[in-house]
């Protein structure tokens, strides 16, 4: 099964070089964050997302490439950016731990990431902001839970939002305010995580721990790795099933 998801990921890569409304899941994304932005609280709390959203849906309706793809950009930073923000003790905490804040991962994790994810899965985004990319998968791809993991509290509270326009139940989803290195593996099937510290310092010590707590795990799992920068910290025997100058993803068996 590996293998045939591994294919169905190189060839939806390839659609991203040329035209990426090529790949089915990008326009399936494309549409879910259209309605989200037609969300009436969405649209009174995010200033400009029903303008994006609609100006997305006439591109796509005139199949207007390049501004599909402009706008689809904008529309997603915007959402992904909202409420954003840090207080005093979380700012020393990120600066001392040489964390790295609001990076937004992109649509094509969440596109090959969808090949390997099962209904059964319970998928995990460390440091997931406000959880947008997290709900995304969800809706793109419906698993068994959703666990969101972020330091930044009002940052993670205001993912709320996208709740209701995605119609996600409740109970699929968890958030947990907290520092990425004490979330407990558990059930866990899947890791998503966006380099979330500079390797160095105090950062080092962040991989260290997650490098350890991966090795202790005795469920296989996927962690699909943006940026990365944590392969030389893996413990333990792994297998790299794919990479591209963008990601990694890693499979550990236990």
């Amino acid at each position: 099964m590996i293998l045939q998801d591994l294919e169905k990921i190189k060839k939806s890569f390839i659609n991203f070089k040329d035209n990426i409304f090529d790949e089915k899941k990008i326009v399936q994304i494309e549409k879910i964050l259209i309605e989200i932005s037609n969300d009436e609280k969405v649209s009174t709390e995010i200033k400009n997302a029903k303008y994006f959203g609609n100006e997305l849906k006439s591109a796509a309706e005139d199949n207007n490439i390049e501004k599909r793809e402009e706008l689809l950009t904008d529309l997603y930073l915007l959402l992904h950016r909202y409420g954003a923000g840090y207080s005093s003790n979380e700012k020393k905490f990120m600066e001392r731990s040489r964390g790295l804040k609001w990076l937004p991962g992109g649509l094509m994790p969440l596109v090959l990431g969808s090949y390997l994810m099962r209904s059964d899965f319970e998928f995990c985004d460390l440091g997931c902001g406000n959880g947008l990319q997290g709900f995304l998968m969800q809706a793109l791809c419906p698993h068994k839970k959703t666990r969101q993991v972020e330091i930044s509290e009002s940052y993670l509270k205001s993912g709320n939002i996208f709740l209701n326009p995605l119609k996600i139940d409740k109970k699929k989803t968890s958030f947990e305010n907290t520092d990425i290195k004490d979330f407990e593996m558990n059930d866990t099937d899947f890791v998503y995580m966006y380099r979330p510290a500079r390797p160095m310092g105090e950062g080092a010590v962040l991989y260290k721990n997650l490098a350890d707590k991966f090795f202790l795990n005795k469920k296989n799992f996927y962690l699909l790795s943006v940026a990365d920068c944590f392969e030389p910290f893996i413990k333990g025997k792994y297998e790299k099933i794919y990479q591209n100058e963008f990601l990694s993803i890693f499979y550990f068996e236990k």
